[in-house]
């Protein structure tokens, strides 16, 4: 089959049924999903264009919402970065092995989360040594994430995953070992407490709703929730947020996981959709004026232009006089 470079990796429609679905070369209910000739890595070997579902086959119930997981990140961001988030499952299929009374995630409960963070503490790799920090932290936010898009998108996960953010950031986020052996930790890092980070949050909430310090308080908020670094911030474009299966997507270019910029799409939470209203309102006539599709726009000797690291710096000083 002759691929068009503007084909999508996934061909995904809500209206039509699982075995209509597209996912690269295959269908939804195929176990094994390939993707050669929609990943542009000629130098791969045939294998590693494959996500493989077969080692989830003694858990069919398990099995289906692991693929709804993994193509709903397919969705969102690079092939590389799923088929890293799909090897971290590996640690789920083995503490189910040990847990046979589990058959699906409905099984999931407050208790089966925290016993499951807590085996990845203690877990063994393949050869037998302790798994490292990254790993436990990569394996423990994958099943985080699975269960809670899962409960908003009805798929056979429990109900209640109200507590699972707060088991995942006492267990594993807070947790001494692992935030010293990743990259946080190597680099000297600290997280400043929970309690400053919230304040800072609700600082920043209140000055948006007053309009005062727009660029400053957007940034704040959109930072602590989506990670961006300033240069990823500043380029951010007004129109990008979409609705996506009942939920509200931001879409904005990135340059973590690739040398060049690519654009991915994240889950958009209150504070974000707050944090880009007030961008929109604030920045709309500039954006008229320069015909410019940026969000953090300022004015500096006259001319309207994209805030930038040195004058980034310059307003936070001013926001705080």
């Amino acid at each position: 089959m002759e691929i068009s470079k503007n084909s999508p990796i996934i061909d995904y429609d809500p209206s039509k049924s699982e075995a209509e679905w597209r996912c690269g070369n295959s269908k939804f209910p195929d176990d094994i999903w390939d993707f050669k000739g929609y990943v542009g890595a000629p130098h791969w070997n045939d294998a590693k264009f494959r996500i493989d579902f077969n080692s989830f086959n003694e858990w069919q119930s398990i099995k289906v919402t692991i693929k709804k997981y993994i193509l709903s990140e397919l969705l969102l961001v690079v092939f590389n970065s799923v088929k890293r988030k799909h090897s971290a499952l590996k640690q789920l299929r083995d503490y189910l092995i040990e847990n046979p009374y589990i058959q699906s995630f409905e099984d999931f409960s407050d208790n089966t989360v925290r016993e499951f963070f807590e085996y990845l503490l203690v877990a063994k790799s393949d050869i037998g040594t302790p798994l490292g920090p990254v790993s436990i932290k990569k394996s423990a936010q994958v099943v985080k994430d699975l269960l809670i898009r899962g409960s908003k998108r009805g798929w056979k996960v429990s109900r209640n995953t109200a507590k699972v953010n707060s088991i995942y950031d006492e267990l594993i986020i807070r947790n001494k070992i692992i935030r010293e052996g990743t990259k946080l930790g190597k680099t000297n890092k600290k997280l400043p407490d929970s309690e400053t980070v919230s304040n800072l949050i609700s600082l920043a909430r209140e000055q948006l709703k007053k309009g005062e310090d727009v660029l400053v308080s957007a940034g704040i908020l959109i930072s602590t929730q989506l990670g961006l670094r300033i240069s990823e911030l500043v380029l951010m474009e007004a129109n990008r947020l979409s609705v996506i299966d009942g939920e509200t997507y931001i879409t904005y270019l990135t340059w973590k996981t690739t040398k060049e910029s690519i654009w991915v799409t994240r889950p958009a939470n209150e504070i974000v959709i707050e944090a880009i209203r007030g961008l929109e309102k604030y920045s709309e006539g500039l954006r008229r004026e320069s015909g410019s599709p940026y969000l953090f726009l300022t004015l500096h000797t006259g001319r309207i232009i994209v805030a930038s690291h040195s004058n980034w710096c310059i307003l936070q000083e001013k926001s705080a006089e």
